[in-house]
């Protein structure tokens, strides 16, 4: 079975670029309203300019700056959604970033900031949002997760992302247990090696073997769109040559 999502109010993170900017794209396709995040306004700027030629953008598409790795704007994100907006329909928690440094090489400074951003933040969303999905008794969550979340990260120097991508995992299947009595649905996407700038610098890998965004963005809308007595809510995605 396949939901609509017109009108759907969808809160997407990390929005002007990559995996985001793809689901976005496939929401408005979809005429849901988006609510797209990002840390530069400058990536939301252009992203409104390049979705111009969708008839909805103007009504259909909000932007709202935060950066994630501070606590106070991720609050900030929270309230300033809920007084423009109202109460969200659909969280998909996107932004992430990606340090790669061997363990003895590694500072408290990028751990952090690889906490905030990749764990703290979606969990600061989560709860804040999910409040009205109870109270409504309806509601989508996705994670974007990675194959890191399964794995050591496949290669040396993953130490900090595999760690906060294992975090990720482990909340969404915490919540999915908390929060299913409630008519609210929890999943997540773990991809393994998609072409975006998070992945130009990996000389370890075939860059020619990545998916694309799209392929991503396509597994978040066939989440948010399947409904009934058997659902999808855990995807792991691996590129087909590895």
């Amino acid at each position: 079975m396949s939901q609509s999502l017109k009108n759907k109010k969808c809160l997407v993170t990390g929005a002007s670029r990559g995996i985001g900017k793809s689901i976005v794209k496939k929401l408005l396709e979809s005429d849901a309203i988006v609510i797209a995040s990002a840390s530069s306004m400058e990536g939301l700027e252009n992203l409104k300019d390049e979705f111009s030629y969708f008839d909805n953008v103007e009504k259909n598409l909000f932007i709202f700056q935060a950066n994630l790795t501070l606590a106070d704007e991720v609050q900030e994100l929270c309230t300033s959604v809920n007084e423009v907006i109202g109460d969200i329909d659909i969280l998909i928690n996107n932004a992430g970033i990606l340090h790669l440094e061997l363990l003895n090489n590694s500072n408290e400074d990028i751990l952090r900031k690889s906490f905030e951003v990749n764990y703290f933040a979606p969990f600061a969303l989560c709860r804040f949002f999910s409040r009205a999905m109870i109270k409504n008794k309806s509601g989508v969550i996705i994670n974007m997760c990675s194959s890191s979340s399964y794995t050591g990260g496949g290669a040396p120097k993953h130490s900090i992302y595999a760690s906060t991508k294992h975090a990720l995992l482990g909340l969404t299947r915490a919540l999915d247990e908390e929060l299913r009595q409630h008519n609210i649905r929890v999943g997540s996407v773990s991809p393994a090696g998609v072409s975006t700038d998070m992945m130009s610098g990996r000389g370890d890998l075939d860059h020619e073997s990545f998916m694309t965004a799209d392929d991503v963005a396509d597994a978040v809308i066939h989440l948010l769109k399947s409904e009934g007595p058997g659902i999808v809510y855990e995807m792991r995605m691996w590129r087909m040559n590895r």
